[in-house]
């Protein structure tokens, strides 16, 4: 379940807690919270499902805090011609929302357990560039 979720017996109840695919991979259908958890995403949120005894309970949303001095390295880095890009575990909507913040134009959403692959084909767009700066 790495990267998906956790499941738990809380009172002599199944719990999970997770991603779409945690839910869809225990046969629960998730169509009802699918619209909601999309404008959540947009937003830049995390948004988890909660299923209890096998049916859809509810819905979490979290959301990391985008520190200014990240904002600010980030144009610095552009600003010198450098390409940035942003690797997640989340989902390709909640990365872009984030990137957009931060002005990142580079986004590998959806990467757990898929990390080294994204990194290996960033490494490669550097090294075929050179430096890794942006050519005219």
């Amino acid at each position: 379940m790495a990267g998906h979720g956790i499941e738990a017996v809380v009172d002599d109840q199944s719990v999970l807690v997770g991603t779409r695919k945690l839910m869809t991979d225990r046969s629960i259908d998730v169509a009802s919270a699918e619209e909601r958890m999309a404008a959540l995403e947009a937003q830049g949120k995390t948004a988890m499902l909660v299923a209890i005894n096998g049916e859809l309970a509810g819905l979490i949303a979290v959301a990391d805090t985008v520190k200014e001095s990240s904002k600010r390295a980030i144009q610095t880095l552009t600003q010198m011609g450098i390409d940035v890009y942003m690797v997640t575990g989340d989902n390709r909507r909640t990365a872009e929302a984030i990137a957009s913040q931060v002005g990142i134009r580079h986004v590998c959403g959806g990467a757990a357990g898929r990390k080294s692959e994204h990194r290996r084909q960033a490494a490669a767009t550097r090294k075929a560039g050179g430096d890794g700066r942006r050519r005219h």
